[in-house]
């Protein structure tokens, strides 16, 4: 057993560990708290597996297993027999070997580093050793930012505690991050496996971008007699940096910087890590060697030079330096980033570190990332996420601020070109609204659903389901579990469950809200409003919105879809100003007024967070709801299919059809057609020639001179048709007298409905 005093979280992961009997389970820890601790401290009815994938790491844990026999399987090294075996599991995973150990050899299975356990070579050994009672993996990483997938390999996360956890009970060294423009694209940069291409990384890597990195370790790490571990892309760059930083550096210290690879011979790589462990050396510079199993406390700065979309292997860089060590007061990340717009989307810095995609950062955040900044503070500042309602006020208020500064930014720029059109404003707010949408880390199917990404990992999807309910659903862990938010009518209803399952929970309250709003969430819908030129209505209303802020022209270029969000767009920027000119203090205000609107802000927070705890009391009973109403609704929409096919059938078959309709007559019949009906009317009717039915003796101008009465029965008319007549292989002909004597009914009579009926004739068969 372990000689080492466990620390308290320690002793309770290892009681539930050993409390747990059988079963695949996850143990998630950051970098530096302790796992191969752990580890040893596990009870052991029978013998233990250890599974590793580097070969420092297999030999890592025998120092910790002093109270029993160890043995080592890898390459030349097989074992005897011993309590515990330390595996390199690609040994291990050749037949030669592996059939040499009976199923039930082992008892239990510790599998290190166990994000990479999805591999080929991880599920052969795991599958081959059925009779293990209990499998326990030990990972750092259990976010899927690598598009990692464990849920087929373990059954849950028994234990977690992460890096903001390890830092907030001072387990772990907090963080501070600069950022410095490389002069360097990644823009075209193919990716592999997860991972941006070495290959083209490496060609963008220049000696330009080389003699940058030199500078800034000169300028910041040697200037502060700082401890840094340098990494590099490739073997290559790692040379041609030491060789620039051998001419840069002053005569005393040109020896001060080293380098190991995976060529460094073992010797000599020992001698560096223990010099730098003593501090005789300053810095080390590596090319994915020291990631994953490598202890250097002393490390308090993190220069990174490889750039990575793969958060696991991020957060394994900059765990090297994020142990506590004397003297540390925290750990400094240096990220050498392109600087040329490209947008490499998901690549990892800093702030990914704590659940915020850098893609997102103002530019004044951006300047916020620097020496003086604890990175853990800003990043709950930009994504939101603490919940004391003293941080809250601040947060809330520039969230709000951000939402409104940025969209005001865009109608300001798109105005001051000098014909500036509705179209341009409408490409301009996709190219905001749809930002990142397509990401290469993004892997799951949302089917219909439209969804926006966002900055913080707890709220990374975000759904419109109407004008005015939002869903939101979190990035999952590593576990494919996710946290969905539905916030319907004023309340919350808060949940976990898996992503596919998230997903079609989402996907069914979207079906339960009316279908005219569908429009907002239905990419399908969405596409065939793309092709709908916007109504005289929606123009209008676009006119009305934007003419005082210079963007008049054009109202007749953009598609209804177009102009229903831009409309959104400038409505709600309006309600987001409304909302700071409530909370938001203002600095000429006396410090009463100050405080009469910061205490109003608390009490709407402490409001809110009322509503999010109630509701996640009450999701169960609101997810039945969901999908009780969901179910009807798609039972009505498969009947609404079948009735289509019918339709159908009998108009290829005899080239007429007679319908009925229930149309309401409960208006008073002088009362005149209101302006939303005319423009609802003029939409419906273009819908209806859209499905190939002429309506004989009607055009789209004459609907304006109806009465309510009328137009209430053309409206369940032509809705009728464009929902229940589509597609129409032929072109059909309302026929108008039919119309004629529907109309004159339904103004004629006195009751509160009537049944109206309808004739439809083929064209070919009049």
């Amino acid at each position: 057993m372990c000689a080492m005093e466990a620390r308290p979280y320690q002793k309770e992961c290892v009681e539930l560990i050993n409390k747990t009997e059988t079963g695949r389970h996850l143990v998630s820890l950051a970098t530096g708290l302790g796992k191969t601790v752990i580890m040893s401290l596990i009870d052991r009815p029978g013998r233990m597996l250890i599974l590793s994938h580097r070969d420092e790491l297999v030999h890592q844990p025998e120092k910790y297993f002093t109270e029993c026999t160890f043995g080592i399987e890898k390459a030349e090294e097989h074992s005897h027999g011993e309590d515990v075996v330390s595996a390199s599991v690609q040994s291990l995973s050749k037949d030669n070997r592996l059939n040499n150990y009976a199923p039930d050899e082992f008892h239990t299975i510790i599998v290190d580093e166990a994000h990479h356990a999805a591999a080929p070579t991880y599920k052969k050994v795991l599958d081959h050793f059925v009779g293990a009672k209990k499998v326990i993996g030990l990972t750092a990483t259990p976010k899927r930012g690598d598009n990692v997938r464990l849920d087929d390999v373990f059954d849950d996360i028994l234990y977690a505690r992460d890096l903001r956890w390890g830092i907030e009970n001072k387990y772990l060294s907090r963080v501070r991050c600069m950022e410095v423009e490389g002069g360097y694209s990644l823009k075209g940069v193919k990716k592999q496996t997860g991972d941006y291409s070495n290959s083209d990384v490496e060609r963008r890597i220049t000696e330009d971008v080389l003699c940058i990195a030199a500078k800034t370790y000169i300028d910041v790490c040697l200037k502060q007699n700082r401890h840094t571990l340098i990494y590099c892309v490739t073997v290559q760059k790692c040379m041609e940096l030491m060789a620039i930083l051998k001419k840069m550096l002053p005569e005393e210290k040109k020896e001060s910087i080293q380098m190991v690879t995976g060529q460094t011979d073992q010797e000599e790589r020992k001698q560096i890590l223990s010099d730098f462990s003593e501090g005789k050396i300053d810095a080390i510079i590596n090319c994915m060697v020291l990631t994953e199993g490598t202890d250097l406390p002393i490390c308090d700065t993190i220069l990174n030079l490889r750039p990575t979309c793969n958060a696991s292997l991020y957060q394994q860089m900059v765990g090297r330096g994020t142990r506590l060590h004397d003297g540390k007061v925290y750990c400094l990340v240096l990220d050498i980033i392109p600087d040329d717009g490209s947008g490499a989307r998901s690549l990892c810095t800093a702030p990914t570190l704590f659940g915020v995609d850098p893609e997102f950062l103002s530019q004044k955040s951006k300047k916020r990332l620097n020496e003086n900044e604890d990175l853990l503070s800003l990043c709950d500042e930009i994504a939101g996420e603490s919940m004391e309602i003293t941080k809250m006020i601040d947060i809330t208020l520039r969230e709000v601020d951000a939402f409104v500064e940025e969209r005001e930014t865009l109608i300001k720029k798109v105005a001051s070109a000098p014909s500036a059109t509705f179209r341009d404003l409408a490409n301009g707010y996709y190219a905001l609204a749809k930002k990142n949408e397509d990401s290469a880390e993004d892997t799951y199917d949302f089917g219909d659903l439209h969804y926006e990404i966002q900055p913080s990992e707890e709220k990374r999807y975000l759904i419109h389901a109407d004008w005015h309910n939002t869903i939101t659903i979190s990035k999952p862990d590593i576990m494919g579990q996710a946290t969905i938010d539905f916030f319907v009518d004023g309340k919350h209803h808060i949940g976990e469950m898996r992503m596919d399952q998230a997903i079609s929970l989402a996907q069914d309250y979207c079906y339960t809200v009316p279908r005219y709003m569908w429009y907002s969430w239905s990419r399908s819908m969405q596409k065939s409003w793309e092709k709908e030129q916007a109504t005289d209505a929606q123009q209008k209303k676009l006119y009305a919105s934007y003419t005082s802020e210079g963007i008049s022209k054009g109202t007749n270029s953009v598609s209804k879809l177009d102009a229903s969000r831009l409309i959104e767009m400038k409505e709600q920027v309006n309600e987001k100003r409304k909302f700071l000119k409530k909370y938001k203090p203002e600095e000429k205000n006396r410090a009463v007024t100050v405080k009469k609107k910061k205490d109003a802000l608390a009490a709407w927070l402490e409001e809110d967070n009322k509503k999010r705890l109630e509701g996640k009391k009450d999701f169960d009973v609101f997810k039945d709801q969901v999908t009780s109403a969901s179910r009807n609704i798609k039972e009505g929409l498969e009947r609404e299919k079948k009735e289509r096919e019918r339709i159908q059938n009998q108009i290829k078959k005899d080239g007429i059809l007679k319908f009925q309709l229930v149309v309401s007559t409960g208006i008073d019949p002088e009362r005149q057609a209101s302006d939303k009906q005319i423009s609802y009317s003029e939409s419906l009717f273009r819908k209806v020639k859209t499905n190939a039915i002429f309506m004989e003796g009607y055009s789209q101008s004459s609907f304006k001179t109806m009465k309510m009465r009328e137009i209430s029965m053309f409206i369940t008319l032509m809705r009728h048709l464009t929902e229940n007549m589509r597609p129409m292989q032929d072109r059909m002909i309302l026929t108008e007298q039919s119309v004629r004597t529907a109309v004159s009914n339904v103004m004629d009579t006195k009751q509160e409905t009537i049944i109206c009926e309808f004739e439809l004739v083929r064209e070919k068969d009049r």
